[in-house]
């Protein structure tokens, strides 16, 4: 597993494992790249369990990019911009994000790709951070729908 970063000290750390959608089976290898408010930062490669781990840091809007050869790219979006006592700062916060890329030949638009398949933010009246789950459902639906419109031209 790579590690960039240390816990704690205005950090938050992100793991997880990359597995294909359809076998289950460890991605290694992946690549995940972070782009904090538009800026390219630091990228991690999966070991062979398809795990990860990075640190990013908190007050940024951030993108991360998990991509593999054969496999469809997803994004997942994490928004640490959020006002947080020094307290809550101070902790040290992890979010486990687990990726089920899909194996596909067929050409899906970079628009779809781009949309973040899940959203995280922190929420100061909870002191945590969370998950925008309808927000997932509703990209779930959209992409369904692209893969069967992609199907049907191919």
């Amino acid at each position: 597993m790579l590690v960039s970063g240390v816990a704690g000290q205005g950090n938050l750390m992100l793991f997880g494992i990359v597995k294909e959608a359809k076998s289950g089976k460890a991605v290694h290898n992946a690549t995940l790249r972070v782009v904090t408010d538009s800026v390219p930062g630091d990228s991690v490669f999966t070991d062979p369990q398809g795990s990860y781990q990075i640190f990013v840091p908190l007050g940024g809007l951030h993108r991360l990019v998990y991509d593999a050869d054969g496999h469809d790219r997803k994004v997942v979006e994490v928004d640490t911009r959020a006002e947080m006592d020094p307290a809550d700062r101070n902790k040290e916060w992890n979010i486990r994000i687990d990726i089920a890329l899909v194996r596909t030949d067929l050409v899906l638009s970079d628009e779809l790709l781009d949309t973040p398949v899940g959203r995280s933010k922190w929420i100061q009246e909870r002191h945590a951070f969370e998950w925008d789950t309808p927000y997932s459902e509703r990209y779930q639906i959209r992409y369904k729908a692209d893969v069967k419109a992609a199907r049907q031209k191919k």
